[in-house]
């Protein structure tokens, strides 16, 4: 029997209280079965009920709670009777987004042992737990995977007291360039003078930037027109060679 109060009926003051819950365009479109109050309008391809425009589709679930409680929830509500046409409010609950619900309890140990301390527990950036102690072990393993520390490089160059040719490291013989760096006096004047050498031979054309005899074996000529020695060519391509090979 339907009386003036609803479809419920007269049982019993929870159940009218639940059916006042429920909003104006579902309770038109529900009747009772049982315990539940049950959704007879369009159904998804899983079986829950949903209302509202098909491009904006809502569960009738949360369409009732977030009315019964005043709270928004668009979606993972659950019915606790097990049936997913029921849209009684007291049968309704928010169990929380399901991809935010622990499914296995928290782990006090880190899959090594550890204990998860305020001591022994970092939060990384991206908000995971991460143990110190297993951390510090395979920072240990990988220096040990290395070897010996190498040496530092400023350290042995400041030990030198000549440099690779022979020269010592002192007097008018030291220099000092802008960077801290030590050169050696007596090498930079021949490598000068060699380099102006170099120069005036290219100028007469008689041999190479690098020294290299400007004869008509060891000479080219590029497209402009101009020579260039065959033989700084061929180091230049060997040199680039050996850098993809060593790359690869």
């Amino acid at each position: 029997m339907v009386h003036d109060d609803g479809p419920v009926g007269r049982r019993n003051t929870a159940e009218m209280a639940d059916w006042l819950l429920l909003p104006e365009v579902v309770r038109s479109r529900v009747r009772p079965m049982g315990r539940c109050l049950i959704w007879t309008g369009e159904v998804d391809r899983k079986g829950r009920g949903v209302i509202g425009p098909p491009d904006d589709l809502r569960l009738v679930a949360a369409v009732v709670w977030s009315y019964a409680n005043d709270r928004h929830r668009k979606q993972w509500v659950v019915q606790v009777c097990e049936n997913r046409l029921c849209c009684r409010p007291s049968h309704l609950a928010d169990p929380g987004h399901p991809k935010k619900r622990s499914k296995k309890p928290v782990p006090d140990t880190c899959p090594a042992g550890h204990v998860f301390d305020a001591a022994n527990t970092y939060i990384s950036p991206e908000g995971y737990r991460e143990c110190r102690t297993c951390a510090r072990e395979r920072m240990r393993a990988r220096r040990r995977a290395a070897g010996p520390p190498r040496p530092n490089i400023g350290e042995v160059n400041a030990a030198k007291t000549m440099c690779p040719k022979g020269h010592p490291y002192d007097g008018d013989n030291l220099l000092v360039d802008s960077k801290g760096f030590r050169r050696c006096h007596a090498c930079a004047r021949e490598a000068k003078r060699a380099y102006l050498n170099r120069v005036k031979a290219r100028k007469a054309g008689t041999h190479c930037l690098h020294g290299q005899p400007m004869t008509p074996e060891n000479v080219y000529f590029r497209e402009n027109g101009r020579r260039s020695c065959v033989a700084c060519r061929r180091e230049r391509n060997r040199r680039s060679r050996r850098r993809r090979r060593d790359a690869a």
